[in-house]
């Protein structure tokens, strides 16, 4: 059984390096995003404002807000990407109060307004627009993270689906807040199949104030700390109280070879200070095809030793025929 498992071990290794000449070709090849603008149709009559229309962040933190009674404002940033001008509308996204499990967090839906009134934009042709926004924190209000949204879409659009939404935070530090967390844990498989990386991250949120959380996968040369590309790279909400996790297979595909992972990601620990988690390893990541290369081997190995068994065996019991022979003749 020690021989087989050494066998396996040695034909794994074997088929890896084998797809490894293969997968050299994507092991550092980025998809490159293109840099052109958008340029639409002119016999377009609706243009997408998901195509045309991007903004400086999707997620806006007002930070913390430590006095009650008094007004914050924030900026972001439109992009029209394309070769007309838009008009767009903006709407505060609002929440059912009746759900007792969003009334508290939403509450923000009715501090927020924008800066003079303004929900109307005309975005220009290839060009910034900034849209300013404005929370009012009433006075006592409980230490912790506060959700809302704004929802901007085209101003003719009767498309439903075509928007844009930036959520926003706030977290109010008053009698309560708490920052703090934990990383529950940070890992990597060393041999996976299929192409997807089987590689993530947990983290718990101990404290009662939600932080954005970065997580990004490298993949590099098995020797040497240069090299490495990214392959993923995701954000999240990390909620106060909550846990979540990024999972490298959810990001990732045809990652096949042999190569060394850098796995990081940013949260809060117990000291509420924004820290960094980097993993590195080595893996080795073969097509679903080559379990069954390995199974074949491993079957034809197993055949080849009972056929030669049986035939040793066949060998001594014509050896003791042909004794007996010579003893009956003598």
């Amino acid at each position: 059984m020690k021989k087989f498992k050494n066998f396996a071990i040695t034909a794994l290794v074997a088929v890896s390096v084998v797809f490894l000449a293969f997968s050299g070709a994507n092991v550092f090849a980025d998809e490159e995003s293109s840099a052109e603008s958008l340029v639409l149709n002119p016999s377009t009559s609706s243009p997408s404002l998901q195509e045309c229309v991007s903004s400086d962040t999707d997620f806006l933190d007002f930070g913390e807000l430590d006095e009650g009674g008094r007004s914050y404002t924030k900026s972001l940033i439109l992009h029209n990407s394309c070769d007309r001008d838009l008009a767009i509308v903006a709407k505060i996204q609002t929440h059912d109060k009746d759900d007792p499990a969003m009334n508290e967090a939403m509450a923000a839906d009715d501090w927020l307004t924008f800066v003079g009134g303004q929900t109307e934009y005309v975005l220009p042709a290839r060009n910034d627009t900034t849209v300013k926004l404005r929370v009012f924190l009433p006075n006592n209000v409980k230490g912790t993270s506060y959700y809302t949204a704004v929802n901007f879409r085209l101003k003719d659009s009767t498309d439903s689906n075509d928007t844009k939404v930036i959520n926003i935070r706030m977290d109010v530090k008053s009698d309560g807040f708490v920052r703090s967390g934990n990383l529950v844990s940070n890992y990597a498989h060393a041999l996976s199949f299929g192409g997807a990386v089987k590689a993530g991250v947990k983290l718990k949120n101990t404290g009662t104030v939600g932080y954005q959380s970065k997580y990004i996968l490298k993949r590099g040369p098995v020797f040497g700390s240069d090299g490495f590309v990214t392959i993923a790279e995701a954000s999240k909400e990390v909620p106060a109280g909550g846990e979540i996790e990024f999972y490298g297979g959810n990001y990732t595909e045809n990652q096949y070879g042999i190569y060394k992972i850098q796995q990081s990601v940013t949260y809060v620990n117990s000291d509420g200070e924004m820290v960094e988690s980097v993993l590195e390893r080595t893996v080795i990541n073969l097509p679903i095809v080559s379990v069954f290369i390995v199974g074949g081997a491993l079957l034809a190995l197993i055949s080849l030793i009972i056929v030669a068994k049986i035939m040793k065996h066949r060998k001594k019991i014509e050896k003791v025929d042909e004794a007996v022979e010579s003893d009956n003749k003598s």
